[in-house]
Parts: C-alpha cells; structure tokens; sequence
C-alpha cells in the first residue's frame, strides 16, 4: 500500500456501515477514485463536512492494490464549494456536470484538464447563468473525451471550403 497526496473534489458520498463513508472522488493525478474514510460519521466528529459533494479536498489516502476502494486517511478542504449545496439550481447543474464526468471516465484514468475545467466550472457558478456554464463545460468535457463531431471539414474528403454542407451523425460531423 502505497500512500498518496492529491487534490480532489468530491463526485457523492453515502453512508456504510456505523461510523463510516464511502466518497467517490476525481482528482488531478488519480482521475476518478473510491474511498473510505473511516470513523467519520461518529458523533461530535466535524470530519463529515469535509466531504460534502462539490468539496475541493487536499488529501492522503492508501492505494490499495488487490481493491479500488482506498482508505483516506485525511482531508484538508481547499474550497468548501457551499454556494453549490445552497440553492436548487446550482445543486442541479453541478451535480449534473459530476454525473456527467463519472460516467464519461473509468475508474484511475488521470484527467489534470478535466479537473481544471471541473474547477473552473464550479468557480463560474455564481458570475455567470448556470445552464451557460453547463452547456459550456458539456461541450469542452466532449471535445477531451473525444466525442465532439468535427465541424471544420468535410469528413470523407477533408475539404475545407464549401458554401453547403450536410450534418452525418453517422459520420461524426460535415459532409460536403
């Protein structure tokens, strides 16, 4: 088991067992990661906090090898995030941009643009419309996974310049 420091945000949490939780994270260095923190959920522990959804966290966990569940052994928030959890409308977009990313990438596929983008994302939240922000971050999560239809030649013969063109789904953008 090797021990590990990264910076992540926290994708959901849910409760396991008595005192426990498990949180699902994506960090820069790890890409998407499962954990288990544990002993977080006794009474009088301010711990649980920390691992809100939408938390930006500083943390050490174990990497277990024969398991994709690691074991976190602490947490430091860098951004709390809490504007995100405090009205619908914010919750509803991040947590659609989180649900967004979690089934676009795999388990351990490192993804540091991403990440900045999930952080630069959140931060735009309370300058600018939320569903623009969205749309904005949908389209550039697309183009890095590499599912953006090509809209600057022709798919088939790659010509540039055309006055009419027709959109192939099948083709994945332009035909002239």
């Amino acid at each position: 088991m090797a021990i590990k420091k990264e910076e992540g945000f926290v994708l959901k949490r849910w409760p396991f067992r008595e005192t426990s939780l498990l949180v699902t994270l994506f960090t820069r260095e790890g890409g998407r990661i499962k954990g288990l923190v544990k002993g977080v959920r006794k009474e009088k522990n301010t711990l649980t906090a920390r691992f809100e959804p939408f938390t930006h966290l500083s943390l050490s966990y174990y990497e277990k090898t024969k398991s994709e569940t690691h074991l976190i052994s602490h947490a430091d928030v860098l951004n709390s995030n809490a504007f995100l959890r405090n009205r619908l409308d914010f919750f509803s977009y991040a947590s659609y941009q989180v649900d967004l990313l979690d089934s676009l990438f795999g388990p351990h596929d490192p993804q540091p643009k991403i990440f900045d983008l999930l952080r630069g994302s959140f931060a735009l939240f309370e300058k600018v419309s939320p569903i623009i922000v969205t749309r904005v971050f949908e389209a550039k999560l697309l183009d890095q996974a590499g599912f953006l239809p090509n809209l600057s030649h022709c798919t088939l013969c790659n010509r540039e310049n055309f006055e009419r063109s027709f959109f192939s789904s099948r083709q994945g953008g332009l035909l002239y």
